[in-house]
């Protein structure tokens, strides 16, 4: 489940059918916020593009350097199982060693 959500892990990069219509001005607008080092909230109606967002984030973050085994992207609104199975495996996750203070805040 989680190399589906992340196929950088395997490829390198971001597969280009995930990255959508670029939104320059939106995606700058992020990624300065990227060197804040505080979790930051995407929320909207669904269908909006968030995710296409976090997608574009993450391939700008490889471009700029960023190892891509250290961007984790983690969807809770995936319909395969139970939202209490996925806070679980998210909980689980947050507590592996290297996954540092981000996700230990998130939860």
């Amino acid at each position: 489940m989680l190399e589906k959500w992340n196929p950088w892990w395997q490829v390198g990069t971001v597969p280009a059918e995930r990255l959508g219509i670029a939104r320059e001005e939106m995606l700058g607008t992020f990624l300065k916020l990227a060197d804040a080092k505080e979790i930051v909230a995407i929320n909207g109606v669904r269908r909006a593009g968030k995710s296409t967002l976090l997608y574009q984030i993450a391939n700008s973050l490889i471009l700029k350097g960023v190892p891509p085994a250290n961007i984790f992207y983690f969807n809770f609104d995936e319909p395969t199982t139970g939202g209490g199975k996925k806070i679980c495996l998210f909980r689980r996750i947050a507590e592996c060693p290297g996954m540092g203070k981000m996700a230990q805040a998130a939860i």
